[in-house]
């Protein structure tokens, strides 16, 4: 019989609930919610507290991975984790707690590897072989880097020291187990088991210390902390505005109330910060943000950055690019932008831009816009650049009202000279401060923005931009470049589901357009990239260019490859870059592992049909592509594959496939995704079925064919790194016969 007990037990939604259970031997607690979906998530969480800048934490959470009293190995958690249909595992440290992690395609898996990662969490291994060689608060765990600073961990970070912190903090009386999923929880309990069993047998622990006993005092006095650090840019800063909020243990009302609050003068560009900060000829930053901090005593800051130094229903519109004039292209960005803070003019009457971005806030979840797919912000775009999309969340019952508003931004917005140079002053910041990281390309949007901005100053030419925003409009608004998707719950609306698009009529700018010409259709984006083509000099495979502010060396190599989801050689492909790229495996250990590059990728990307392999923050980026050459070179000549890491490689990769679709957003966001692609609606089952069956003769047939191609003269590469490193990388790539050339003057290129 079960010895966990039910604490509490609450009702997020009709269908979704959580439990909080507590083990009445051990003192272990379990947290269960019931998502729907299909995959499990695990969140195995400690309170933790350091009093040094010895990075206790942070050191312990890696030395976790290193092997347990029951599996006393290296890397064997991450294998056994992918071979239970996961994707590894990963952990966090935060001022307070430590967290480990572990997702899974359905709970059967789960509940296999749950003791496993238990046992390493509460009896690691700690061998000594395996260890790596303040201001308002001094006596409070607050006031240290939970990280470590780089001379303490190289000093006087020792075993000596971990083993103790473990002994304190790594305890079933102060460990929660978060589970969220389709599990259930008397299985849950079946697997933690052994788990209890053990703990009851080891000797007893002294009694356990609560952390965070020592009362965080109160600021007394407001205090202003200048901070002087190294940058390649000293025309902007960053200010940070904090206090103590209310106690989120006693009073979590009110800090949910303070946190509603805060999101209100923050979250657009109508709200009281950024109208008065932010929307002005000399803005005071180009972005204004929160955070809280939940402790027993919750810290709220405010963020503004690069500050001069002198001062539930969900609807997407695609709108498609292609065929649009070239002297247009750069206007879309700002165009999309634009659409969305804008005055409109309905009938005799114009609405303020205020008044569109307060109706938006107030009658939708999420609004967004964005140019392509895949990408962190609209300048980071990755795929189907030719496609320009209008995002938004709603709630059923506001369904109509957002749609008005919607085909009222498309068709009746009014752009002035005042709201463009806005946009464009806050963009052209935010472009600056973008620079700084070594892989984005934003010259070619900086270089514009700047000349429109010069433009606005002129009467004539500010006329001109203003007509070509109104031409973007007219092109993108044709009913042969819009598409329209809906997700929805139909059953909740099943009388009104013919109702849906009948509001939708007057989406397109045009009266009456016959049907075939309707119909919307989206180049592939592998047709438009001009490989070969690529800007080179005679005998030259790629670049490299120089930047002051990068850390490490930043690299990207590509072949031409697979551009077709239909290609029987997908799975295996896909397949054969997981089993070298996976954690344990060949590149995880000879490239992460040997400390050559902090991360790494290779992947085949269809929509654009290349084979395509990254390094990032590398060390030694030299090092790291001879030693890749070498994997890929190993692996093709010798066709020798571990039957361990190939099974982990198939089951992480079902896992990964399978977790495209793990909730309503994601399925919804991929369905779209796969229209474009013209890819069967049905891919990634199919793909979870193909990838079982793969064999190892199919993988050896598309490593010649396709990653036989990488590190040759086919392939193109971009290094970018620091400006002194640049004639080294060159001469040093030169001798694995991948000639690349220097690109001084790559600002004035563009």
């Amino acid at each position: 019989m079960s010895t966990f007990k039910l604490i509490g037990k609450a009702n997020v939604t009709e269908k979704v609930s959580v439990s909080k259970y507590r083990d009445e031997r051990t003192g272990l607690t379990v947290v269960l919610t019931d998502v729907p979906g299909p995959v499990v998530k695990g969140e195995f969480v400690l309170c933790t507290e350091s009093f040094s800048d010895d990075g206790l934490p942070h050191t312990l959470e890696h030395l976790i991975f290193l092997g347990s009293e029951m599996y006393p190995y290296k890397g064997v958690l991450d294998l056994l984790a992918n071979r239970c249909l996961a994707s590894g595992t990963n952990a966090y440290t935060e001022i307070t707690h430590t967290g480990y992690t572990v997702d899974t395609a359905g709970s059967e898996g789960f509940l296999k590897l749950l003791p496993i990662y238990l046992d390493h969490i509460l009896y690691p291994t700690l061998t000594s072989s395996t260890t790596l060689l303040k201001t308002i608060y001094p006596d409070s765990g607050l006031s240290y880097d939970v990280g470590g600073i780089t001379g303490n961990i190289r000093t006087s970070t020792s075993m000596d020291e971990i083993r103790p912190f473990h002994q304190k903090f790594y305890r079933p009386e102060n460990l929660t187990l978060i589970i969220t999923g389709q599990i259930e929880a008397d299985q849950v309990f079946e697997a933690l088991r052994p788990i209890q069993e053990k703990v009851l047998r080891k000797p007893k622990r002294v009694t356990f210390e609560k952390p965070w006993q020592i009362p965080i005092g109160s600021i007394d006095e407001s205090k202003d902390i200048k901070i002087l650090y190294p940058s390649p840019n000293e025309d902007y800063g960053l200010v940070y505005v904090g206090f103590l909020g209310p106690n989120c243990v006693t009073d979590y009302m009110t800090f949910t109330a303070v946190d509603i609050l805060l999101r209100y003068l923050t979250q657009s560009s109508v709200s009281s910060l950024k109208k008065e900060m932010m929307d002005i000829d000399e803005p005071f930053a180009n972005e204004i943000s929160y955070d809280t901090l939940e402790t027993f005593n919750s810290l709220i800051y405010f963020s503004f950055d690069t500050v001069p130094t002198n001062k539930l229903d969900k609807i997407t519109i695609t709108m498609n690019c292609e065929g649009l004039d070239n002297r247009l292209r750069p206007y879309i960005l700002l165009f999309m932008e634009l659409l969305l803070e804008v005055p409109i003019k309905k009938g005799y009457k114009n609405i303020s831009h205020e008044e569109v971005v307060s109706s938006l806030e107030r009658n939708t979840v999420k609004c967004k816009n964005l140019l392509g797919f895949g990408g962190q912000f609209s300048y980071d775009i990755v795929h189907y650049t030719n496609l320009a999309i209008l995002d938004m969340q709603i709630e059923p019952s506001k369904y109509e009202l957002v749609v008005n508003l919607i085909l009222d931004l498309l068709h009746s917005s009014l752009f002035t000279v005042e709201r463009i140079r806005n946009n464009l002053k806050k963009k052209l910041v935010k472009l600056l401060q973008i620079k700084q990281f070594q892989d984005f390309d934003i010259l070619i949007q900086e270089k514009f923005v700047r000349s429109i901005l010069k433009d606005l100053d002129d009467t004539k030419n500010s006329i001109r931009v203003l007509n070509d925003l109104y031409l973007i409009r007219e092109f993108l608004t044709k009913a042969s470049n819009i598409a329209l998707q809906i997700g929805t719950n139909l059953s909740d609306r099943i009388n009104e589901s013919k109702n849906l698009s009948q509001v939708w009529k007057r989406i397109s700018c045009e009266n009456s357009i016959p049907k075939s010409e309707m119909k919307f259709k989206v180049l592939p984006e592998w047709r438009q990239i001009n490989y070969k083509g690529f800007d080179l000099n005679p005998g030259s495979q790629g670049k490299v260019i120089g930047i002051g502010s990068v850390e490490g060396a930043c690299l990207k190599h590509a072949v031409e490859a697979i551009n077709d989801f239909k290609s029987p050689d997908l799975a295996a492909l896909r397949l054969y870059l997981q089993y070298i790229a996976q954690t344990e495996g060949p590149f995880w250990k000879r490239i992460r592992g040997q400390g050559l590059a902090y991360g790494y990728t290779i992947d085949a990307e269809i929509q654009s049909g290349l084979l395509v392999f990254g390094l990032d923050r590398a060390t030694n980026v030299v090092s790291a592509v001879k030693e890749t050459k070498k994997i890929i070179d190993n692996q093709l000549n010798d066709n020798i594959w571990d039957d361990i890491l190939l099974e982990s490689a198939k089951s992480s990769l079902i896992y990964e496939t399978i977790k495209k679709e793990a909730s309503m957003n994601k399925l919804f966001a991929e369905y779209l995704r796969l229209s474009y692609s013209e890819a069967p609606q049905n891919l990634n089952k199919e793909l979870v079925k193909e990838i079982k069956n793969v064999t190892k003769e199919k993988l050896a047939e598309v490593g010649v064919k396709y990653i036989s191609k990488l590190f040759t003269e086919v392939g193109r590469t971009v290094v970018v790194c620091q400006p002194d490193k640049v004639p080294e990388i060159v001469d040093e790539f030169d001798k694995m016969n991948m000639k690349l050339e220097i690109d001084s003057s790559f600002k004035e290129s563009v």
